[in-house]
């Protein structure tokens, strides 16, 4: 399924003269979840960030929002979190998008093969297999969880500038 920046879903790449910004990921109670249109090879943080284990309580947009809070607040960069943040194309408001959670990343992971066949369907970068994606969720002393399709779900101490996919998230509810 194909979402669209004003909240609509629908099996069409293109509906209403709008183009999709979205694959939807995940449906959950009375909301959905997608992913954004583009994906970078970004650091988490090109410096190391004070790790809160608040951020392993919370959902990715609050979790988003948090980490960027530190980064202010410590003067720092959060790259992944702020290619998120930052992310306001095709419809969609600065703002709005989050670096998903682990669990919701873990959500979207079991439909790995339709949501690339989505975006491979309108051209747009697909969920790479073999990549290992960054969630705005830490454990313990570890400062964020990455996970990748294919491999088991969270790993040990990742360094924060190592270079992994960022694919911005969006909730809308219906």
């Amino acid at each position: 399924m194909y979402c669209y920046a004003d909240g609509t879903v629908s099996s069409k790449p293109e509906l209403n003269g709008q183009k999709a910004c979205g694959v939807v990921a995940f449906v959950r109670k009375h909301e959905y979840f997608a992913f954004g249109m583009t994906q970078e090879e970004l650091p988490f943080s090109s410096e190391e960030l004070f790790y809160e284990k608040v951020w392993e309580k919370h959902n990715g947009k609050d979790a988003t929002h948090f980490i960027a809070e530190r980064a202010k607040t410590e003067g720092k960069h959060a790259e992944a979190v702020q290619f998120c943040l930052n992310y306001a194309e095709f419809g969609f408001e600065k703002g709005i998008a989050f670096l998903p959670g682990k669990y919701e990343f873990l959500a979207a992971s079991q439909f790995y093969e339709t949501i690339s066949k989505s975006f491979e369907k309108i051209g747009a970068p697909v969920m790479d297999h073999g990549s290992m994606y960054w969630t705005a969720s830490g454990l313990c002393f570890y400062p964020v969880w990455m996970c990748g399709y294919g491999y088991n779900f969270g790993f040990g101490f990742v360094p924060f500038n190592r270079k992994c996919m960022v694919r911005p998230m969006f909730r809308f509810s219906y």
